[in-house]
């Protein structure tokens, strides 16, 4: 296994990054040598700062560098999550205000995970797309990537992006916002094809279930159900059942727009199937 500080070069050389670059607004040259030598180990705040400017999701790196405080950060994250996956707001809301502002969490890994779930409740809870949209574009800025490399979050700030400009777009029929969701989730792939790192392989089943969500909604039924298909592939090559039952409702409602509804009705059934399976896991305490 190699070091953490070989670990780093080997990232740094790969996306072409100096050791001048990568120190600049963070600390000295010197020290990121000494680094990757292993002469020294970083400070956890220098570490995360390091990991993120190169674009490197925590998860990754964390198995060679324990922290009691990181580990409660990653236990909160997934208890946060767990409410945005279920549409908690309400209880989401009372713990993001009872969190974002605990000194323990005032780093820019947290305070950007903060801004993305606020986005989220802007949006949702209350129907506020200005903010929500500013709250995305506030988690972006605390990102210290050296461009063009973005970090694993970041895409998923982007997709963020792309769905509420395509809810938006179906909310006032705005053929802008349909643009510009078309944009988001393009730099989200882009982005994400570059990540020499994924700790979360589920994100491009998203991205390509959200893109398809955008083409159907604008229409394009035939090219939708392409890549809602290759969403299921994808799934079924990662063994996830990451938005499974949703491609199954959208292929059955696609099919209903071409009006093929033997076909429908097969994806319907589909998708039933698996909303019941997931279920019945999430009872038994499994997801």
């Amino acid at each position: 296994m190699k070091s953490l500080g070989l670990m780093l070069k080997d990232i740094r050389i790969s996306k072409g990054i100096s050791q001048e670059q990568l120190a600049q607004g963070l600390c000295t040259q010197s020290l990121i040598s000494k680094i990757e030598k292993g002469d020294v180990s970083p400070s956890i705040e220098i570490f995360e700062n390091l990991i993120k400017k190169l674009g490197i999701d925590a998860n990754f790196l964390m198995g060679y560098f324990r922290n009691p405080r990181y580990e409660y950060e990653e236990w909160l994250k997934g208890e946060i999550e767990l409410l945005l996956t279920t549409y908690d707001f309400e209880v989401l809301y009372k713990n993001i205000n009872l969190h974002k502002n605990n000194v323990l969490f005032k780093n820019e890994i947290m305070q950007q995970f903060f801004n993305y779930c606020e986005a989220i409740i802007s949006y949702y809870k209350k129907n506020d797309f200005k903010r929500s949209l500013n709250h995305l574009l506030n988690s972006l800025e605390k990102s210290v990537t050296v461009e063009p490399f973005v970090s694993e979050f970041e895409v998923r700030i982007k997709m963020g992006m792309g769905i509420i400009y395509n809810e938006e777009g179906k909310k006032w029929n705005d053929g802008r916002c349909y643009e510009r969701a078309k944009e988001c989730y393009r730099e989200a792939y882009k982005a994400f094809k570059e990540l020499i790192v994924v700790t979360d392989k589920s994100i491009i089943i998203k991205l390509y279930y959200n893109y398809a969500r955008l083409l159907y909604d604008t229409g394009n039924y035939l090219i939708a159900i392409f890549l809602f298909n290759e969403a299921l592939n994808i799934a079924a090559e990662l063994k996830s059942l990451v938005a499974v039952p949703e491609l199954y409702l959208y292929l059955g409602l696609s099919f209903i727009k071409l009006r093929q509804v033997s076909k429908a009705l097969h994806y319907f059934d589909l998708s039933s199937i698996h909303y019941n399976f997931i279920n019945k896991r999430m009872k038994e305490g499994i997801f």
